[in-house]
């Protein structure tokens, strides 16, 4: 078996290196991503579980390519439509629909890389908890909650603490 040499690591250690990334350089990733992604879902796979530790660095340059890993949750379905109940992914990255156990699309990855862009931008882990009510309830946690990847807090939060019911 002949494996592509993968010397740039993770984007999660590359975040926590540089803190967080400028407009530029996010939107550059998020580039990478959204195409793949895109030619992924156009070939009926849905990744399920993109977060900074899956995604690959070929180099340790600031323009490296990325390369999307760890496929274990990833699902090949019917249509780019296909609606898949499993709840699965990690928890902080995941779409909503997926954590309350109704049926989600490919969208679910697209929330993901949404997920991906605030932590670029920010440098922190997005401050949402979800839990099971009746419904699914999405809480945005008071700013001055610590980043799971760093000492420092994460900066003031662009909306206010509420609660966002999941409709």
């Amino acid at each position: 078996m002949v494996l592509e040499l993968i010397e740039g690591g993770e984007l999660f250690d590359r975040i926590s290196e540089k803190d967080h990334y400028t407009e530029r350089d996010a939107r550059l990733v998020m580039k990478q991503l959204a195409s793949g992604i895109a030619a992924a879902h156009m070939r009926n796979i849905v990744h399920r579980d993109l977060k900074p530790e899956n995604i690959l660095l070929i180099s340790r340059k600031d323009d490296s390519t990325l390369k999307i890993a760890d496929l274990g949750f990833a699902k090949i379905t019917y249509n780019k439509n296909a609606v898949m109940q499993t709840p699965c992914g990690t928890p902080g990255y995941v779409a909503p629909e997926v954590i309350s156990g109704r049926p989600y699309t490919c969208a679910c990855d697209v929330w993901s890389l949404g997920v991906i862009l605030y932590i670029l931008l920010v440098g922190c882990v997005v401050p949402l908890r979800a839990y099971r009510h009746h419904d699914v309830i999405i809480t945005l946690d008071p700013p001055s909650r610590a980043c799971m990847w760093c000492e420092r807090s994460c900066p003031p939060n662009p909306y206010p603490p509420h609660t966002l019911p999941h409709s």
